[in-house]
């Protein structure tokens, strides 16, 4: 958990400031649709008023509620009304005083994150800013094209685009009800002072301690500069992988298949060439991923969330699904007896049982860190494998930040 109060205290009214009312009547028993219509008219006329919103927003900021009795509500009943806060994207988008609070709140918490320089600050603020960048800002003609940092560093803080215009480096993507994806992060910092943070954990039985013949980028790494002094920027990796798929796509047409039914996906052959390439597939580079890799998420106490591994996804411009509720909070499934299938199947929770007994295939996913548990878990909880894949269930899906992902090499099954 990331303690972030000092920027709740600095920056809270200024949020709550930009925020809009949105008014949810609740139909009540035996009302007619009449009733109704015109109790939601009443209400959202009476919200539309400005001193009535805005002393609604203030009490909103001051209580987290309205009270019953509030004078707000006027000559108007409360019962069946929730009425909330929430940042407006087409306010702020039209906005430029808006959108500065917005931008100088999000790099206040990049800095200062990047201030605490601990392993879990620096993973954190490095996953929020791969999830909020855009990829490229466009320069003044002439100027040649200045490359956003990947990293949240001094660098970053001091790039010309950050100083001018930092609304326009990020990518903040619009909801169907008008707010942002991404205002969770603001907003749970902003109420509650903290973020709870989860770790890339490892799979163990990948890796035996026990003596093996070493791989041939092992072997090769011993004699080059590492891995990590050769890597590229996300964007020159993207490039790689384009021309990679292109020049399969030019090879497959110049070389047709005999079959159709073997045709090859281009765009996850790229990716297999360089997840070949690198040295993913190591002990090494394992423990490289679980010291860097912090991720944040929208949820409360401990639990373990999976990543799923998407290509599209992970990827600059990032598609606004990979701000949505994509990340699955999941329970390892007990141990069950594998020689009763059909009691088995009944009794797993998710798997429906068929005609002839026997369980449905359960769903099979990739993960980039497979799982990431939350720091403030205790003992790990027991796990189910079978046939080298552990089983679990998933229980809720959940918004969250983590770096642009690189090829995962585990494999988790879910029901």
């Amino acid at each position: 958990m990331l303690d972030l109060s000092i920027l709740k205290y600095q920056y809270a009214r200024q949020w709550h400031s930009i925020k809009c009312l949105r008014a949810v009547c609740i139909r009540r028993k035996e009302e007619s649709d009449d009733d109704f219509r015109k109790r939601t008219q009443d209400i959202t006329q009476h919200c539309a008023r400005g001193d009535k919103m805005n002393a609604a927003k203030w009490e909103l900021f001051d209580h987290a509620t309205i009270a019953p009795d509030s004078s707000i509500w006027g000559a108007l009943d409360p019962a069946g009304v929730e009425i909330t806060a929430y940042a407006n994207a087409y306010r702020v988008e039209k906005d430029a005083g808006m959108q500065k609070i917005v931008a100088e709140i999000v790099f206040a918490i990049l800095r200062h994150l990047h201030g605490l320089s601990t392993p879990q600050s620096v993973g954190a603020a490095n996953s929020i800013w791969q999830s909020l960048r855009v990829d490229v800002v466009d320069a003044p003609r002439g100027s040649g094209r200045r490359d956003l940092p990947d990293t949240v560093s001094d660098e970053l803080f001091s790039h010309p685009d950050v100083i001018q215009c930092p609304f326009n480096v990020l990518q903040l993507d619009k909801t169907l009800e008008g707010s942002y994806h991404q205002a969770w992060l603001i907003d749970r910092i902003m109420d509650q002072g903290f973020l709870w943070t989860a770790r890339y954990r490892p799979d163990t039985n990948a890796w035996p301690e026990s003596s093996r013949s070493k791989s041939r980028i092992e072997l090769k790494a011993e004699h080059e500069p590492s891995l990590e002094k050769k890597a590229k920027t996300i964007i020159e990796r993207q490039l790689r992988r384009r021309l990679g798929a292109t020049m399969m796509v030019v090879t497959s047409h110049e070389h047709p298949s005999e079959s159709t039914q073997t045709q090859i996906n281009t765009g996850s052959t790229a990716w297999f060439a360089e997840f070949y390439s690198w040295d993913f597939m190591s002990r090494e580079a394992d423990r490289t991923r679980e010291k860097e890799l912090v991720a944040v998420f929208d949820f409360d106490g401990p639990c373990t969330v999976a990543t799923p591994f998407n290509p599209d996804w992970e990827v600059l411009p990032r598609p606004s699904l990979r701000g949505m509720s994509v990340c699955w909070v999941m329970e390892p499934l007990e141990k069950l007896d594998s020689n009763d299938g059909e009691a088995q199947a009944a009794r797993v929770e998710g798997v429906s049982v068929s005609a002839s007994g026997k369980g449905k295939e359960p769903e099979q996913s990739s993960s980039t860190a497979g799982a990431r548990e939350s720091e403030t878990c205790g003992s790990e909880s027991e796990t189910w494998t079978e046939d080298g894949n552990t089983l679990f269930q998933v229980v809720n899906k959940v918004k969250g930040m983590w770096q642009i992902m690189d090829p995962p090499h585990q494999l988790y099954s879910f029901v």
